[in-house]
């Protein structure tokens, strides 16, 4: 049980570690067109997540 569990929190780091396509955008938007567009793209990334982690606590995803 206890390795199992360590196993998994080991995946969840490197997992929450390892940047994603979000951050790729966010980055590419700051690159284009400024701070204030990543600042929006980065709102914007964190909304989607919002949305599925309520859709996901409701059952739905």
């Amino acid at each position: 049980m206890t390795g199992a569990l360590l196993g998994f929190a080991l995946f969840a780091l490197v997992v929450t570690v390892v940047p994603g396509p979000d951050l790729l955008l966010v980055l590419r938007n700051c690159l284009r067109g400024g701070r204030r567009a990543g600042a929006a793209t980065a709102v914007g990334a964190a909304a989607g997540s919002l949305v599925w982690a309520v859709a996901a606590a409701v059952g739905l995803a």
